[in-house]
């Protein structure tokens, strides 16, 4: 075609896209008033392409086509009939049709640069069209650095707001910030969620890990979501930004509007349950706890190894060997430390998880009533959050109940993250009442204990320093020699180890961890990472991915779950963990004890144990740069210089020892049981 041809056929193309937009606008114009047939609920920002999804219809019409406009200007048609979205509670955009989406793929280079409105244009039957709303985006010269994903623009949010996208921190990005109006910024953790999709467009080593993901509280230090009516609550427009913060400035990857709506718990078939809460309140009058002796009823959330679990395994491990101590746990799921629970002589039963409706979890809970009766139980211990329904429990049988709790999460967050499926008023209302049944609810952080403390009776929260089996990790180190454990384990004498100790999940940031020894251990050719608890999954997947495609395989090892982390331990020469949500990490602790030095986050309960320099260093959470500089800071220390600090450590760990920690616990037992008996004599 000659240069001629080509400009005319552009005149005409550009012509028919003139009279497209003005019949389109007159059909706008002539459209009518208070007609919402649609939505624009997201625009996702890519190197190469732009996508834009939502939703369209209105009763009775058809949708016959869906045009994305910008700032105005329809740029494509939209492919239709997709599955209706549905916002963060699993509601429809709409309830007229189940194939109610639409989303459309723009080439980048069609977009136009710059702040843009995006919105869109509904074709009907008999020619009508409409317009709806959508966001606005930046697309910028250079490239995008990430975007925005959840919360869809305009959606109906509660008291916690999940807030999810991508971000190149390949880019030189260091940490990624969320801000609800003009609350303070809050971290996400970067490098935490596997995106394959990604890895077609992406050119980034870590396009394969490039999600984050952040929980925002709406409603700060307000506690009224247990105890009062939300539906008084009138909506409320908000608004989210979202920043990648680099060492050059900040790059806003999207501001979302978004509106606070009460979202109150309602309970079905209440007098049902009610039913059944008094069955259950017949039935526990048979239990008669055993006249001699300490018979322990322990409630906990997994039989698996990790931290949380061998908090417990400790405890019994040392409280059953005592003569007038027995046991009958009681738990969700099953794993190996069963098999010891049961050797050192406890009745183990597995009964599935509670569930979060009322009439199940009544049903539910008479059943494990009906178990409980027949132990003879003195007292319950529970462990972890997820557990209230031991205290629940003991408030029926009419026994004093020890509740320890290890999650750093305020109640409100926990109700959204640590069940299932969101419970009903009635399981929230027993979750919530029994911090008061509990005659004491342990924390091992001071920090931890803040968060729950507006819902414990007076003086019945406490922390106790739970303990490290010192005698068995001293008889370890003296077994074995440490050159000969690192020989075994292919580690040369010159190498400096960085061990991270914990399962593989996005929480503990091994993600981040891969990046950032990958930028610190430029400066040091002889570093090795080892992270030990891999469980496979999607997340797993994209770790390895990841140290593929940064072509660090010969210096970072991922390694199994694996009850032999003794050797591990003794051949680090550093324990570094980048968790942004941790208690009191149990490795940690762990590591001390072996006199191994510590590099961790600088949250909740880490920094009641480590002084920075002193017992350990501390790193910043959430922090690519936070974390490389925390590495390359241990990694020029002098032999000497780490043994100090080693030293110090042990020293400190010491006084956690196992025995120490039963013997409390044992003491808070006895103490709850005089104060239940006590109180009995009073009300007769």
């Amino acid at each position: 075609m000659r240069r001629s041809e080509a400009v005319a056929a552009a005149a005409r193309a550009a012509t028919r896209t003139r009279h497209h937009v003005a019949r389109l606008g007159h059909a706008l114009r002539h459209a009518g008033p208070g007609r919402i047939p649609g939505a624009v609920l997201g625009v996702s920002v890519h190197p190469d392409v732009v996508r834009v999804h939502g939703w369209a219809g209105q009763p009775g019409r058809e949708v016959q086509q869906v045009w994305v406009t910008v700032g105005g200007v329809p740029l494509g048609a939209a492919t239709l009939g997709l599955p209706t979205p549905t916002d963060q509670a699993g509601r429809p955009a709409t309830t007229n049709s189940p194939t109610a989406g639409w989303s459309l793929e723009l080439p980048r280079e069609r977009f136009p640069l710059g702040e843009q409105h995006v919105g869109g244009l509904v074709l009907q039957g008999y020619g009508m069209v409409e317009a709806f709303d959508g966001p606005t985006v930046l697309v910028d010269q250079t490239g995008t650095y990430g975007n925005v994903e959840v919360p869809a623009a305009g959606a109906d949010v509660g008291n916690i707001i999940t807030v999810r996208g991508w971000v190149r921190v390949s880019l030189g990005v260091d940490r990624v910030e969320v801000r609800l109006a003009d609350g303070p910024p809050v971290r996400a953790r970067l490098l935490a969620q596997a995106r394959p999709d990604l890895l077609p467009h992406l050119p980034d080593v870590d396009a394969g890990i490039a999600g984050w993901e952040a929980t925002v509280r709406v409603l700060g230090d307000q506690r009224w979501y247990l105890d009062r009516d939300l539906t008084a609550h009138e909506p409320v427009d908000l608004e989210l930004t979202v920043e990648a913060v680099r060492p050059s400035g900040r790059v806003v990857l999207g501001t979302v509007p978004v509106v606070h709506r009460a979202q109150p718990r309602t309970t079905q078939d209440e007098r049902r349950a009610r039913v059944i809460e008094a069955r259950t309140a017949i039935l526990a009058r048979d239990h008669v706890p055993a006249a001699e002796g300490e018979h322990l009823l322990v409630v906990t959330h997994h039989l698996g190894l990790g931290g949380g679990q061998l908090y417990l395994q400790t405890l019994l491990r040392h409280l059953l060997r005592q003569d007038d101590v027995t046991c009958t746990v009681l738990c969700p799921v099953d794993g190996p430390l069963r098999d010891e629970l049961e050797a050192l002589g406890a009745r183990v039963h597995v009964v599935g998880w509670p569930p979060d409706t009322a009439v199940a979890y009544e049903e539910w809970l008479h059943g494990v009533a009906a178990v409980a009766v027949r132990t003879g139980a003195t007292s319950v211990v529970a462990n972890t959050a997820g557990c209230f329904w031991g205290p629940d429990l003991a408030d029926r049988l009419g026994i004093p109940s020890i509740w320890a709790v290890h999650e750093s999460f305020a109640p409100e967050h926990f109700l959204e993250v640590g069940f299932r499926s969101r419970p009903d008023a009635w399981v929230t209302a027993r979750f919530a009442t029994a911090f008061a049944k509990a005659s004491r609810v342990v924390f091992e952080a001071d920090s931890t204990m803040d968060l729950f403390v507006h819902l414990i009776r007076d003086g019945r929260g406490l922390r106790v320093d739970y303990g490290i089996e010192l005698d068995d990790i001293d008889a370890y180190r003296a077994a074995n020699d440490r050159s000969e454990v690192r020989r075994s384990l292919g580690i040369s004498p010159d190498q400096s180890v960085l061990l991270c100790m914990g399962t593989f999940e996005p929480r503990k940031a091994q993600g981040l961890l891969t990046a950032a020894f990958a930028r610190a251990s430029e400066d040091f050719p002889r570093a090795v990472l080892v992270m030990v608890g891999d469980n496979g999954g999607p997340f797993s997947d994209a770790v390895h991915e990841l140290v593929r495609r940064l072509g660090v395989e010969d210096r970072v090892r991922l390694l199994p779950v694996t009850p032999d982390i003794a050797q591990w331990y003794l051949a680090a020469d550093a324990m570094i963990l980048a968790s942004d949500i941790e208690s009191l990490s149990r490795s940690m602790l762990e590591s001390m004890a072996y006199g191994t030095p510590v590099i961790v986050s600088a949250v909740f309960g880490h920094t009641e144990v480590v002084e920075d320099g002193v017992t350990g260093f501390l790193i910043d959470s959430s922090s690519v740069s936070g974390t490389a500089a925390g590495m390359r800071r241990f990694l020029k220390l002098s032999r000497e210089e780490r043994s100090v600090v080693a030293d110090n450590a042990r020293r400190w760990v010491e006084e956690r020892s196992s025995e120490r920690y039963a013997g409390e616990y044992r003491h808070l037992i006895e103490q709850v049981r005089a104060e239940t008996a006590a109180a009995e004599v009073v009300a007769r």
